[in-house]
C-alpha cells in the first residue's frame, strides 16, 4: 500500500538516467511531487540508445542481469516497464588463449578442452570452480583480488583466466584493488544475461512513462549550477537564473558533478568524489549487412583484456540479415590511453574473429573511454560495505544514487538499489513526524 500525502512535499531529482527515473517513479508513487532536470536534451545518460538504418547502437555492450545481486528486475515490474530480449548462448562462448580459440569453461569437459591451459592450471581452475559454492565470500572481504590469488599461489595461467572471467562480470581490469568478497559473491551466482531488444533504451521510455504517469515533471536539456540550503529545505538554481525551491533533493549525477553543486557545507561530497576510482572501456561498436563467419558469436579476450559480442544474435538490435557486434578494451585506470591505437587493436582483434568484415561494414560507433560505472568496489574500503550511504552527511533530507552508491548490486543493479533506498528513507522520515 502506497502512503499518499495530503500536503505534496516537492522533490527534485537532478539526473534522469536509470537511478533518476526509478527515484521519480516511485516518489511519485507514494504521493510526493517530483520534478527530475536532466541536463541532457534526452533522458537515459548511458543507458541511451541510437537508432541508425535500422541498427540500435547502446553506449557499447550492455547487458542486463536478470539473476544474481539486485532488485531491477523486481523494480521494473513493480513500475510495468516491459522489456523483451534474450539470453545468451553460453554454448558458443569462446576464449582467446595462447593464440588460439577454445570453448568459454562453463563445465569441467571444456575446461579441460581450453587449448594451452597447463595441466597445473587445469587443474587449479577445476578445483576453483569446483568450490565456489562452498567459499565464505566474507572471508575475503576487504583482500583485493590480485592479494588473494598470490597467496593461493596459483599458476599464472590460472591467474589470467580467473581475471578474465572477473572482467568479464565486473568490467575492471583493477585486480590489486578490486574486492575477492564481492568477486567470490558474484560468482557464486547464476548471472542469467540478457540483451535487451531495442536496447536499452525500452527501459528508459518504461521508465519514463511510468514517471509521467504518476505526474512526474520532466526539465530536459537544462543544467542544475548550485544548490543552496534553506530553513525549509533546498534552492535548486538553474543555468537560466531560474531557482526551485524543494523539500527533498536526490543527486543521480556522477560523484564529481554531485560534489560541485553544493555549496561549503557539501564538504562530505567532496571527500566521496575524491576517493572514488571510475571503470572505463573503449567502445567499438560494428554494424555488418552479415557476419562472415556466423558460427563466432562471442570471444573473450584472455592474455589482453579484449571482448567480441555479437548482441543481434539474441536480440532484436539489427534490421532482417543485419548484424550488430560490441568490441571492448577493459581500460586500466591508470594507464594514459590512446583512442586511435587502441580502436586500431579493437579492429585487429575484429579481423582475427571476422576475416573481411570490411566488406560488409555500415557503419560504426566509437566510444574511447566509455564510463561504466563511476567506482568499483574497492578491498580498500570493505567491499560493497565501503561504498557510500544514500543519506549525505551533514546535509538533511539530501540523498544520493547510482551505480557508486549503497551497500547492494553493482552496475545498473546498483542504480536500483540505491534508488530503492532513498526512496525507503525519505518515506521513512515523513512517517516519523
Amino acid at each position: 500500500m502506497h502512503q499518499y500525502h495530503s500536503e505534496k512535499k516537492e522533490v527534485v531529482v537532478v539526473g534522469g538516467g536509470i537511478a533518476g527515473l526509478t527515484v521519480a517513479s516511485l516518489l511519485g508513487r507514494e504521493g510526493y511531487s517530483v520534478t527530475v532536470i536532466e541536463k541532457g536534451k534526452k533522458l537515459g545518460g548511458r543507458a541511451q540508445t541510437k537508432e541508425k538504418g535500422g541498427f540500435y547502437f547502446n553506449q557499447g555492450a550492455h547487458s542486463f542481469y536478470l539473476s544474481g545481486p539486485g532488485p531491477g528486475k523486481e523494480i521494473l515490474a513493480e513500475l510495468d516497464v516491459v522489456y523483451h530480449g534474450k539470453s545468451v548462448n553460453r554454448e558458443k562462448q569462446e576464449l582467446y588463449f595462447t593464440n588460439q580459440f577454445s570453448f568459454f569453461p562453463n563445465n569441467l569437459s571444456r575446461l579441460l578442452e581450453i587449448k594451452g591451459l597447463s595441466s597445473q592450471a587445469q587443474q587449479e581452475i577445476g578445483n576453483f570452480l569446483g568450490s565456489l559454492g562452498m567459499l565464505d565470500a566474507k572471508q575475503w572481504t576487504g583482500i583485493s583480488l590480485s592479494d588473494w590469488m598470490e597467496s593461493s599461489g596459483y599458476h599464472e595461467q590460472t591467474r589470467q583466466i580467473i581475471e578474465a572471467i572477473v572482467r568479464l562480470g565486473t568490467y575492471s581490469t583493477a585486480v590489486e584493488r578490486i574486492d575477492t568478497g564481492f568477486v567470490m559473491k558474484l560468482m557464486n551466482t547464476l548471472i542469467d544475461v540478457w540483451y535487451l531488444d531495442g536496447g536499452w533504451q525500452t527501459l528508459i521510455d518504461g521508465l519514463e512513462k511510468a514517471a509521467r504517469k504518476v505526474h512526474v515533471k520532466m526539465m530536459n536539456g537544462m543544467k542544475v549550477t548550485s544548490i543552496q540550503k534553506t530553513s525549509s529545505g533546498y534552492d535548486i538554481y538553474l543555468a537560466d537564473r531560474q531557482a526551485i525551491h524543494a523539500e527533498y533533493v536526490v543527486l543521480t549525477t556522477d560523484p564529481i558533478t554531485s560534489s560541485k553543486l553544493i555549496d561549503s557545507e557539501g564538504k562530505y561530497l567532496q571527500q566521496l568524489a575524491d576517493q572514488v576510482e571510475p571503470i572505463y572501456v573503449a567502445c567499438l561498436d560494428v554494424a555488418l549487412h552479415k557476419l562472415p563467419d556466423s558460427t563466432r558469436e562471442f570471444v573473450l579476450g584472455v592474455e589482453s583484456p579484449l571482448y567480441y559480442s555479437v548482441h543481434s544474435s539474441a536480440a532484436k538490435l539489427a534490421p532482417e540479415n543485419g548484424e550488430l557486434i560490441h568490441l571492448m578494451k577493459y581500460l586500466l585506470p591508470e594507464k594514459v590511453n590512446k583512442p586511435q591505437e587502441i580502436r586500431q587493436e579493437l579492429e585487429a582483434f575484429f579481423t582475427l574473429i571476422q576475416p573481411g568484415w570490411q566488406e560488409e561494414l555500415v557503419s560504426t560507433q566509437y566510444l574511447p573511454q566509455m564510463p561504466v560505472a563511476y567506482d568499483l568496489i574497492s578491498a580498500n574500503r570493505g567491499g560493497l560495505s565501503g561504498r557510500p550511504s544514500v543519506k549525505v552527511e551533514g546535509l538533511p533530507n539530501l540523498f544520493i544514487a547510482g551505480d557508486w552508491v549503497g551497500d547492494e548490486g553493482q552496475l545498473a543493479q546498483a542504480s536500483f538499489a540505491s534508488a530503492r533506498q532513498v526512496v525507503r528513507a525519505i518515506v521513512s522520515n515523513d512517517q516519523s513526524f
